[in-house]
């Protein structure tokens, strides 16, 4: 080896060395250290003096955002003195892409810093160059094959009911020798289980049923909440059903894993979601001064009614309901006492199917029944859960107060610690609480029914909006139209319909109590 603190600064040529691997996995005589020590030799053997050594460890180089590359390329732009070349053991340990290649090549270019080679011969001659140009298309050409061949495999075990990807929330990757997996996750997945139930039944809002299974425990793989859009993400996902469906791939199988809900579950959930099913929570974003707005459809067109106030030549503010379809050959546009008091006396034309209020009760003791059970079983998970939280705040004290000598709990620590303990005891107390009111005293319940269905239109107009908006849907699933100063329908409620179905090719207006068209 030479001695290079015998030589001016002026003779002596300096170089820095890249080694990088992708994976932990190494092949044979491509590990960093052999890299190095190849290069090291290489150096040696030009009488290059090594500046520093740049190791980049389990980064592809389909991209040349690495942060040790990066590194490397300031460090020849800042450093004095700059060094004469880089060294790397093979040219697709710089690059795997041609573009890059040739980029990162002309950057260090411009600071007068060739790139060296240990496994190829690579020089400033038009052959050298040439060959150089090869040999980065040969790297990415066996990148690009290695991917498809990745993809290739990927697919196949997708057809077969692998899974190769992360796991969704609720399943934990598997492997089965080199057969890749999931399998349930026993903390998450019957909590959501419970949420795809709940939220199927209608009775709930999405947000409250977000909230629900956070308070029972319900995390993120990181630990906090799972928020709104990754809940709605959630019940968008086939997976859950067992189903592998990648999009973009144009693939869908049965999946060889347990599905955390059935295919009907997972149906109701896209019908609700989708609003093609009844749900008797309240439209979000409603305006209390319009409790019929897009409930209502024009008559002619049948596009949702929209809804506003406007203001008169003197100042004066009116409510209108109106058809904002400029097609529209007769469009709507009615005063809100016009359009809500029709509707009160359309309303006033429903009365209960005598052969379905027979069963009136025993549809509501049966109802009833389940909802005490469900309630129930709630309070039980919830308690439960409060117990859980108290004793790790109990331990969490213990272990901070108890700990004086070797303490590995920081003040900061410990007080972060608590305080998201008492959040979580206060959103889950807090459930619990509601979850205790929601007890139904059925007595209360059958005969605020009775008097729904025996007089809908006072009860409506004595409603919220909320509950209006609740009303109108069970009673008119389907909505209702409005055309000069009328309302028509084409499907009630099963309570107010007769047991006679209509013909073939016929369509049905009017209320529901027997007194039809056909048209």
């Amino acid at each position: 080896m030479k001695n290079f603190d015998m030589q001016p600064d002026s003779d002596i040529e300096r170089a820095v060395i890249y080694v990088r691997v992708s994976t932990d996995r190494q092949v044979d005589g491509a590990s960093l250290e052999v890299q190095e020590r190849d290069c090291r030799t290489m150096c040696e053997r030009n009488g290059w003096q090594v500046l520093r050594v740049f190791r980049e460890e389990g980064e592809s180089a389909k991209t040349a955002d690495r942060p040790q590359l990066q590194e490397l390329l300031t460090y020849c732009r800042v450093n004095r003195p700059r060094p004469n070349y880089v060294v790397v053991h093979n040219v697709d340990r710089w690059a795997r892409k041609g573009t890059d290649h040739d980029a990162m090549k002309l950057y260090l270019a411009k600071f007068n810093v060739k790139l060296r080679s240990y496994m190829q011969r690579l020089g400033d001659d038009p052959h050298d160059e040439f060959f150089e140009r090869i040999l980065s298309g040969l790297a990415e050409l066996d990148n690009r094959q290695r991917s498809m061949r990745s993809l290739a495999g990927m697919k196949a075990r997708l057809q077969n009911g692998g899974w190769p990807f992360k796991a969704p929330l609720g399943y934990r990757n598997v492997r089965s020798g080199k057969t890749k997996s999931v399998a349930l996750d026993p903390d998450r997945a019957p909590l959501i289980r419970q949420a795809f139930e709940l939220y199927a039944t209608g009775l709930h809002s999405r947000e409250d049923v977000r909230k629900r299974v956070n308070a029972l425990g319900l995390r993120t793989l990181r630990g906090n909440n799972v928020g709104r859009e990754t809940f709605s993400r959630m019940l968008r996902n086939p997976r859950y059903m067992g189903v592998l469906h990648v999009e973009k791939w144009d693939l869908q199988v049965e999946g060889e894993y347990p599905a955390i809900v059935s295919a009907d579950v997972f149906q109701r959930v896209q019908d609700q979601l989708q609003q093609k099913a009844i749900a008797v929570t309240p439209k979000q974003r409603n305006n209390p001064d319009f409790p019929l707005r897009h409930f209502v459809r024009c008559g002619r067109c049948l596009r949702p009614l929209t809804a506003s106030w406007s203001k008169g030549k003197k100042g004066v503010k009116y409510a209108y309901y109106r058809c904002q379809n400029r097609a529209c050959p007769s469009p709507v546009n009615a005063a809100r006492q016009q359009v809500e008091m029709a509707f009160v006396d359309f309303l006033k034309q429903q009365q209960p199917n005598p052969a379905y209020l027979k069963l009136f009760h025993k549809v509501i003791l049966d109802v009833w029944k389940q909802k005490q059970g469900d309630a129930l079983d709630l309070i039980d998970q919830l308690e439960k859960r409060v117990r859980e939280l108290k004793d790790r705040k109990r331990k969490l004290n213990e272990a901070f107060v108890f700990n004086d000598t070797n303490r590995v709990l920081t003040q900061a620590d410990y007080v972060q610690m608590r305080d998201d303990l008492n959040e979580q005891l206060a959103v889950v107390e807090l459930e619990r609480d509601r979850a205790r009111m929601e007890e139904i005293d059925v007595d209360r319940v059958i005969e605020f029914s009775e008097n729904l269905l025996l007089d809908t239109s006072t009860a409506w107009q004595r409603c919220s909006l909320e509950q209006k908006q609740r009303l109108q849907q069970v009673l008119f699933p389907e909505g209702v139209e409005f055309a000069e100063g009328a309302y028509r329908t084409q499907a009630s409620s099963f309570l107010f319909n007769d047991m006679m179905e209509p013909r073939e090719g016929s369509e049905m207006f009017g209320s529901a109590t027997g007194n039809r068209t056909r048209v």
